[in-house]
């Protein structure tokens, strides 16, 4: 490394060291950013400190730990949600019979958003026993009702053959 290469770096260091003090100059336009060749990958690195390292590694290691590698079985599912409700459990500072009344009812509050409200339309004739009969069926009538309207209409009336 140059002679000014390092008073480039050194004078760096030093504003980063210094406190910022806000002035109107400073809101109007963002401050600019050094070039690239002056600053190369290597003395960018200099500029980290022990303590910013050290919490990008840990967030590392915990994303990479989070990570979903996909769907294996049912047992490994299970495995990761056991593990992730031990260690919400564990967070809290509460007594143990609190926290874990609280966690079944999160649990309970989550499991009801993931249901929905079947929809139930009075005035429709009910040619189903189920969802999926219901979507066969209209796909059906989509084909054949203008080949049956008129022996539905016979149901009806009662004059069917």
């Amino acid at each position: 490394m140059s002679a000014e290469q390092r008073q480039k770096l050194n004078s760096l260091i030093n504003k980063r060291k210094q406190p910022i003090k806000p002035n109107k100059k400073q809101y109007e336009q963002p401050p600019p950013s050094p070039p690239s060749e002056e600053l190369d990958e290597r003395s960018k690195n200099l500029l980290y400190t022990i303590q910013d390292v050290e919490i990008y590694n840990e967030k590392q290691a915990l994303k990479k730990a989070r990570q979903d590698v996909g769907f294996t079985d049912f047992t490994q599912i299970a495995h990761k949600k056991y593990l992730s409700c031990i260690s919400e459990l564990k967070l809290a500072g509460q007594d143990p019979k609190t926290r874990l009344s609280n966690a079944i009812i999160q649990q309970d509050e989550k499991r009801k958003q993931f249901s929905r409200r079947r929809a139930f339309l009075e005035d429709d004739d009910v040619t189903y026993i189920n969802e999926r009969n219901m979507k066969f069926n209209k796909k059906v009538a989509r084909s054949y009702d203008k080949y049956t309207a008129d022996i539905k209409a016979n149901f009806e009336r009662g004059t069917a053959l």
